[in-house]
């Protein structure tokens, strides 16, 4: 087997139905699907109903994951390392909005081509954001993290765009998580992943959109805890990646987050029926909670003087100036834009 898929988003009864026939139809068969599902069995009643004929047609393709007590993305993704038997593993949700029928084929073949611990591809967030950012590091290169340590810095904080080798996955099996009231971007295994890693590639070209729901929970406090929750692995570790695990950090604080919650787009208009309703799950409230923090970590991190002793501070490059600009003159800067 070579490649396992994850589903930790499996809560809609028609994506799980689109998102089965299309991989029934992929042009490579040498995959299984692990699927994550919350909840009671009898919370979950319409989607086992339909799995029953699924089972059928995949055999021992097709795995569920029942979690009635952790509602935890990271705990899932956890159980279902444990159960993968494929070569390479990545996170692959039912609510992808397209799936053609060679994606599966495509990802085996570079996860082959390149054998990396983790391959990284372009990230493409559709939904209630669109963005598709530019390349942070070097397209095509194998690199050799214990002799360089830039993709710690640049490595999108996502779990969904990588392809991680399962050898590098068994090294996690027992790690304990401090957070497991998360999302599916899975902030804290990403790093984690990465830290136990020694080789990675990224690519710059994507290989499925990956669907941005209006309802993601967007709690700044709870990711200023995750990275500072990273900083004490590493120094327990005894890992010297302090300048960039606190680079990554303002990164997806100060330019991430601020966009994710303040920045919208309406590419699938059957979503919802008006911006507002949008801005709704987004707050007024919930933005100035984060701006609020950004402006305590901003004056942090000019106290501990990281924005000039930091060497990825001095950088000449887009993230880098908007990171330098005042969070107090950033109410109007279409950030994503700007990292596009």
């Amino acid at each position: 087997m070579k490649l396992s898929l994850v589903s930790l988003v499996t809560k809609n009864v028609e994506n799980v139905k689109k998102y089965l026939d299309s991989l029934l139809s992929q042009t490579s068969n040498d995959f299984e699907i692990i699927l994550c599902l919350n909840g009671k069995e009898s919370e979950n009643k319409q989607i086992i109903s339909l799995l029953t004929n699924y089972f059928e047609k995949f055999k021992n393709r097709l795995q569920v994951i029942y979690n009635s007590k952790t509602n935890s993305y990271q705990y899932n993704l956890l159980s279902a390392f444990k159960l993968a038997k494929g070569e390479y593993i990545t996170v692959f949700n039912t609510d992808i909005t397209l799936i053609k029928y060679y994606y599966i084929e495509n990802m085996i073949k570079n996860a082959e081509k390149y054998n990396v611990d983790v391959l990284e591809f372009k990230p493409r967030l559709n939904g209630s954001i669109s963005w598709k950012p530019k390349a942070r590091l070097i397209n095509d290169r194998r690199i050799d993290l214990a002799k360089n340590p830039l993709p710690f810095a640049y490595v999108f904080p996502f779990i969904f765009n990588k392809i991680f080798k399962k050898s590098l996955v068994q090294k996690v099996m027992k790690f304990k998580l401090k957070n497991t009231n998360d999302t599916k971007l899975c902030i804290e295994l990403n790093y984690i992943l990465l830290f136990e890693a020694k080789s990675y590639t990224y690519l710059d070209f994507k290989i499925y959109r990956e669907y941005f729901p209006a309802d993601m929970w967007l709690n700044s406090k709870r990711v200023l805890n995750i990275f500072d929750e990273l900083e004490k692995y590493l120094l327990n570790m005894n890992r010297k990646l302090f300048e960039e695990i606190t680079y990554a950090k303002y990164y997806f604080l100060k330019l991430l987050m601020t966009g994710f919650l303040k920045e919208t787009s309406f590419t699938y208009k059957n979503i919802y029926k008006t911006k507002e309703e949008i801005h709704e799950k987004r707050s007024k409230l919930l933005l100035a909670k984060h701006l609020e923090l950004l402006e305590k970590l901003e004056a942090f991190y000019k106290a501990e003087n990281y924005l000039l002793t930091n060497p990825y501070f001095s950088r000449n490059n887009e993230e880098v100036t908007l990171m330098l600009f005042p969070i107090s003159k950033m109410k109007n800067k279409k950030i994503l834009k700007q990292l596009v």
